[in-house]
């Protein structure tokens, strides 16, 4: 009797499989649903964007208009003289000179010998700096004259 009911157990179907066409009909129209949601939302977020943007420069409009000296305030405060590089110092006697390369162009200064756009050499015992108008930067060298 157990034989008969393991046969009738493997015959039986499980469940209703439905065709593999109409499946791959419905996972292609669910997956361009999904893109196209996807789509939406993006541009819903690229609008939202744009309107934080307008915003922003508007506010900024009217801070200007308010506080005029607060755009000339925030167009210099990095030092420009950070941006030069100091290839080399030689001291002989009382006299130094610092070669120095702004964009590719290479210079020296002098203590006697001004730079461009009235940058100076200023010694101060030991220590050297480079001035030009406000701005100071003060230069480390390791090794005395």
């Amino acid at each position: 009797m157990v034989y008969p009911l393991t046969l009738f157990l493997l015959s039986t179907p499980v469940a209703d499989t439905v065709a593999v066409p109409e499946l791959e009909q419905q996972l292609a129209s669910v997956s361009a649903l999904r893109i196209e949601e996807l789509a939406e939302l993006t541009a819903a977020a690229e609008v939202r964007k744009l309107q934080h943007q307008l915003q922003v420069a508007q506010l900024e409009a009217k801070i200007a208009e308010v506080n005029p000296h607060t755009q000339a305030q925030k167009v210099v405060t990095e030092n420009p003289l950070s941006k030069l590089q100091v290839l080399g110092v030689i001291g002989i006697a009382s006299k130094v000179r610092v070669w120095l390369q702004a964009e590719n162009q290479a210079f020296f200064l002098g203590l006697d010998a001004p730079g461009p756009n009235g940058l100076t050499l200023i010694r101060n015992g030991a220590e050297l700096a480079l001035q030009q108008g406000q701005w100071r930067r003060e230069l480390a060298v390791t090794e005395k004259w």
